[in-house]
């Protein structure tokens, strides 16, 4: 299973928590007002899709194919339809395409990225994988999945 890493839903809530709270202290303070507030306000529910995000988003691998479930759609992909996988670097995200019309994105900050590489990898027929993406997915199956950080 692909989920988020732990650590973020406890980030998010932080990030939440500190929104809402600055939210409510600036409304009422001489140094801050409505639009501070409302400045806190939108940091807080920025922490709650985070917060959503983490609890809800999960991807599971399964024979022939990858089981998905996002904040607000569920499905199947089947590795013979996908017709497109490319490594979206700057979104840090490996986006699959499939004859369906389906688009999904699979994060590279979920946990058992090797796994999914090589799902993708021995599943997916060659031709469809970018050349660059197919480097990323070897390295990932080997333990070295991109950086999320740079």
């Amino acid at each position: 299973m692909l989920v988020r890493p732990p650590f973020l839903l406890g980030l998010a809530t932080v990030f939440t928590a500190m929104g809402a709270a600055g939210a409510f202290v600036s409304y009422g303070s001489p140094t801050g007002g409505p639009l501070v507030a409302l400045f806190f306000a939108a940091l807080a529910l920025v922490g709650l899709y985070l917060c959503a995000d983490c609890v809800r988003v999960r991807h599971t691998l399964e024979p022939g194919g990858l089981q998905f479930r996002l904040l607000v759609r569920e499905g199947r992909v089947r590795w013979s339809d996908v017709r497109g996988v490319r490594y979206l670097p700057v979104q840090k995200m490996i986006r699959l395409e499939t004859s369906e019309g389906i688009t999904l994105k699979v994060s590279a900050a979920l946990t058992s990225l090797p796994a999914f590489a090589h799902a993708l990898i021995d599943g997916v027929a060659p031709g469809n994988t970018d050349p660059s993406t197919r480097v990323v997915l070897e390295q990932t199956g080997g333990g070295s999945p991109p950086s999320i950080w740079g």
